[in-house]
């Protein structure tokens, strides 16, 4: 129960670093939702499938958070290539398909043996609310929500750009921006109109 009500505040804290930064709560339940269900849950259902409990609740949803991105990753590298980058969304569904097999289906669903001590939990507790609040004073004082006068890091649109064209082609190209006579921002052009004589 403790386990829950110290992961409950770091996240309560973290709402509240988002929120001050101008971030709106209706974009941050989403994106919850989003990492709990596509990327939480199926990291770690892959984590369990392949080497049983970590011991602990904690351990366990630690090492599915890390192994979720790389899970997705795969899934995006397999979609693109068979080009079914729209069916991306209902990757976390092929996790599923572990319970199919008896011997994987009782690893993944064996329960943690041994819980964190009270100081190990507060101290992991402390470290998570320590990163967060580095972000918020780092990150976010530097790289305000738009819009604002600022400049922007000119990688951050770069890398914005080829989030983008991951969702569009595979292998990706060179993200360019939009520009006028051009379908999409890696500027493949297109007549919008005929040429004048």
């Amino acid at each position: 129960m403790a386990v829950w009500l110290v992961t409950l505040a770091v996240c309560a804290y973290a709402v509240l670093v988002l929120t001050a930064s101008g971030t709106a709560l209706g974009d941050i339940g989403p994106y919850a939702l989003f990492w709990v269900l596509c990327v939480l849950v199926p990291g770690t259902i892959v984590v369990k499938a392949v080497r049983g409990t970590a011991g602990s609740w904690l351990a366990e949803v630690s090492l599915g958070a890390a192994a979720g991105p790389s899970a997705e990753l795969v899934a995006w590298a397999l979609a693109s290539a068979l080009d079914a980058r729209g069916l991306l969304r209902l990757w976390p569904l092929l996790t599923l398909l572990l319970f199919a097999h008896p011997g994987l289906r009782a690893r993944i669903l064996s329960r943690p043996h041994q819980p964190w001590s009270p100081l190990v939990l507060m101290v992991v507790a402390a470290a998570c609310a320590q990163v967060v609040w580095l972000v918020s004073r780092s990150y976010f004082q530097t790289v305000p929500l738009p819009p604002t006068g600022r400049t922007y890091y000119p990688d951050l649109m770069w890398h914005l750009g080829l989030v983008i064209e991951a969702t569009r082609a595979f292998p990706l190209g060179t993200p360019r921006p939009r520009m006028p006579g051009c379908s999409s921002i890696t500027g493949s052009a297109t007549r919008t109109s005929p040429r004048p004589r």
